[in-house]
């Protein structure tokens, strides 16, 4: 360029300014300015490197070198290594990862695993299936794959990056959620970001995605054979129409493909095989509950090809330790829970002395796919909440047990917030992988709960929690253990934990614990003696205070806990009290570090001038962090009460956007739903959308939470929900942060100045008083099958799963009324 300074500025000038580029984006843009930027960035470019492999792609690096795997290469490790990249700029990568992910549109249209060889003769065209065993996954994978498990290309790969600090996986094999036609053309299906925010949104709508197809998948791939046996183009339909002519078969007999659903999981109250009523689109190739035989076979041939991939990734940390010792965080971004027994290896674990951080995104299956026989694959349908265990004892047997590993962070990559798709967007929320019984959700008690001694910064997305579950947890975590930070996005409660048949289902049930009102009432009591010894006009100006309080309360006990109230409505219409028990104000209320509600309402109750109530903790807790948290809504209504959220309403001025949001979204919904996947598992959950004005008010009022998203996310995030029928992204979800006072002094210091300050008479006024629930109530056992058949039975009917294959509908409900 005219004028530039070439070779006379320093590199150090150019790294200087490249920290200061939002993206890596914008870091390439900057490259292309010309060769001396280009050399100058590329040793910062390269600090962060991912190396993709998939069916369709050999290897590619995402600094925008692709390696192809050419007929003459014998070692794609050797390609990787002798590129710039690696004998270059190997020691200034400081995070690498690894991306095998299977992509929706390679699913749709496979490659291979149509078992059909074709053969071209002078005379004919001849075809004839092939044996499972004499298929090989796609050539270019299976080259790479033979390249990299090898010890030579592992070890040489994470040999030549020394000086890696973070480590990470990702990888999805496509027996999770797939969303099908039902694309989301601002957060389409696409190849997540290993390091980063994996929810990809974009800015403009993508319509590159083919979702519909006019030419059937089998001429598809009937005509790409041809020509791979040399058939001009030309000559390729007349070729064709000859091969229809000599089987005596026309091309729409011989390009349909059947499909099939899978039934249900067994149920222990029936040992029926449950279908849905099959649906049909030929244009649609990728039907995500109705799959082909074809896509079946693909699907089990990419996942031998890839397990045997993420176990020599794992291997290759094993066997190269010594190359890790700046290490300090591994991220599995995205693995799916059937590869976490991968992770159950004291070896793996020991071989990385530098680690502090984990972070764990794990993909539940939807299915699983097995051989039948030598010519055919099964598929069979799971419940995702059947990865729990797995987690569970990933976390508790491994991570946990690992002193040095201070920050978690989980999440579930599987329906919430932030799933695209109007059929998966707020829906399939799975419960967090604490409980040792997964099945078993309200049960508190200690033998049940996961909890980890040695992390101090935990962060948990997209999950839901009973709460009594939740705040033993966390309580027991900071209270005899590490947790100084908790960090939580998209995490939802449900409602009340209950056992019907012992308990009824009323808010004032249970009693409340004895460390709380009555302790409130003691202090109560001691406040009124102590006020005794005033002058008479401070307490007749009490009484009187006290008595206007009362007067502002009466109409609020009168009215109860429900609340229509629109959200505009001031905040000061809804008066302090003390939070509905388990609710997220009572459970933040007795987490946070800084003043609590019940603190504000005694001094409300007492008067300025009584003395205050002082709350003690003892928890080493000393920030929050919520972003999007709130309340689901769980099917299984035997232990777990909706009660709270039953009579809540939007205020009378959102009800038109609902309904025009419904009304616009409801063709797709009913267009797409036949072909998507279901299920029946009880404990996936549903945002809801709404919470009690009053806990909205509290939470602005107290700790000055936000909202709804704006805000809070980009408004392309916000525009993607948007076009899912979420007509308030963020609507009944708060955001906001606790944090302890860096100014406030320790509770011990506290308790020992009233300890030395306190006359004789006033020690029990000065007491410190416990802020804690008993969850006594729900610590124990309980039968889980007690009244399963009728929420299964309802759940099946409400998702479609009403007979048998070939049952008659009146015979199903003659059978189960």
């Amino acid at each position: 360029h005219p004028g530039w300074p070439s070779q006379l500025l320093p590199i150090e000038l150019f790294e200087m300014i490249a920290k200061y580029l939002p993206t890596r984006k914008d870091f390439g843009s900057m490259r292309l300015v010309n060769r001396e930027f280009n050399t100058k960035l590329i040793g910062s470019f390269v600090q962060q490197l991912v190396i993709h492999l998939g069916p369709e792609l050999s290897a590619r690096l995402d600094t925008g070198v692709t390696l192809q795997d050419r007929p003459t290469s014998i070692n794609i490790t050797d390609h990787m290594l002798q590129s710039e990249i690696f004998s270059r700029f190997g020691p200034n990568i400081r995070r690498l990862g690894l991306a095998l992910e299977l992509q929706e549109h390679e699913l749709a249209t496979p490659t291979t695993g149509d078992l059909e060889e074709i053969d071209l003769n002078p005379w004919s065209i001849c075809r004839w299936l092939l044996r499972m065993d004499e298929v090989r996954p796609d050539l270019h994978l299976e080259r790479v794959i033979y390249s990299l498990e090898n010890i030579r290309g592992v070890s040489a790969l994470m040999t030549g990056a020394s000086n890696v600090r973070e480590l990470a996986l990702s990888c999805d094999c496509g027996l999770g959620y797939l969303q099908g036609p039902d694309v989301n053309h601002l957060q389409p299906p696409a190849r997540p970001p290993v390091f980063g925010d994996p929810n990809l949104v974009r800015a403009t709508d993508d319509r590159s995605l083919q979702v519909r197809y006019a030419k059937p998948y089998r001429l598809e791939m009937l005509e790409r054979k041809l020509a791979a046996a040399g058939v001009e183009p030309e000559i390729i339909p007349s070729k064709i129409r000859e091969f229809f002519e000599s089987g005596n078969t026309t091309e729409s007999k011989w390009t349909h493909e059947e499909r099939s659903r899978s039934c249900l999981p067994r149920c222990p109250y029936h040992s029926r095989d449950l279908f849905r009523a099959p649906a049909e689109d030929v244009m649609i190739r990728l039907q995500p509950d109705q799959l082909t035989d074809t896509q079946k076979k693909f699907l089990f041939m990419y996942l031998s090809a890839q397990q045997g991939l993420v176990q020599s990734f794992l291997l290759g940390v094993i066997d190269n330790g010594p190359s890790f010792m700046h290490l300090t965080k591994l991220n599995i971004a995205r693995i799916p829970s059937l590869y976490l027994e991968f992770l159950f290896h004291d070896d793996f674990w020991s071989r990385l002395p530098g680690l502090q951080e984990v972070a764990l995104g794990v993909i539940p299956e939807w299915r699983t796919v097995y051989q039948q026989d030598i010519f055919n694959v099964a598929v069979e349908q799971l419940f995702p909440t059947d990865a729990l265990p797995k987690v569970f004892r990933l976390l508790k047997d491994y991570i946990g047990k690992q002193s040095r590993i201070k920050r978690l962070h989980f999440e579930w990559h599987c329906g919430g917030e932030f799933a695209a798709g109007c059929m998966q967007r707020n829906r399939y929320v799975l419960p967090a992988p604490f409980l040792k019984s997964h099945l078993k959700v309200i049960n508190s008690s200690p033998k049940n709960l996961l909890v980890l001694p040695f992390i101090t910064h935990l962060s948990l997305k997209n999950c839901w929690f009973a709460p009594n579950v939740f705040y033993r947890i966390m309580d027991t975590m900071a209270r005899d253990y590490s947790l100084e930070e908790l960090e939580l996005e998209t995490v939802s409660l449900s409602g009340p934990p209950i056992h019907r048949g012992v308990m009824s289902d009323v808010e004032d049930f249970p009693p409340p614990p004895p460390t709380d009102d009555q302790d409130d009432h003691a202090h109560h009591m001691l406040a009124q003696q102590h006020l005794a010894h005033q002058d008479l006009a401070q307490l007749h100006q009490h009484q009187a205070q006290q008595n206007q309080t009362q007067q502002n309360q009466a109409p609020q006990d009168l009215d109860g806990d429900g609340f229509e109230g629109e959200d505009e409505v001031d905040d000061k219409e809804h008066p302090l009290q003390k939070p509905p028990w388990l609710s997220w104000c009572h459970i933040i209320d007795m987490l946070t570090p800084g003043e609590t509600i019940r603190e504000l309402v005694y001094k409300e109750r007492e008067g300025p001038l009584a003395p205050p109530l002082r709350i003690t903790k003892k928890l080493k807790l000393r920030k929050l962090i919520f972003k999007s948290c709130g309340y689901v809504e769980v099917p299984d209504f035997r232990f777990i009460s909706n009660r709270r959220f039953d009579d809540l309403q939007l205020p009378p001025n959102l009800v038109p956007l609902e309904l025009a949001a419904e009304a616009a979204i409801q063709p797709t919904r009913n267009a797409v739903a036949p072909f998507l996947q279901n299920s029946t598992d009880r404990h996936l959950g549903e945002i809801c959308m709404v919470m009690d004005p009053w806990e909205k008010a509290t939470m602005r009022l107290i700790w000055e939470f936000n909202f709804g998203w704006v805000g809070t996310y980009d408004r392309i995030v916000i525009d993607a929900a948007r076009q899912d029928g979420i007509f308030i992204p963020g609507y009944g979800r708060f955001t906001g942060t606790l944090e302890r006072d860096p100014n406030a002094r320790p509770e011990e210091d506290e308790d020992e100045e009233v300890a030395s300050n306190s006359s004789a008479g006033d020690d029990l006024l000065d007491k410190p008083v416990n802020y804690v629930f008993d969850t006594s109530l729900f610590d124990r056992n309980y039968d889980d099958n007690d009244g399963l058949r009728e929420v299964m039975l309802f759940q099946e009917r409400e998702m479609g799963y009403c007979r048998e294959a070939g049952m008659d509908q009146l015979l199903w409900d003659q059978l189960f009324r």
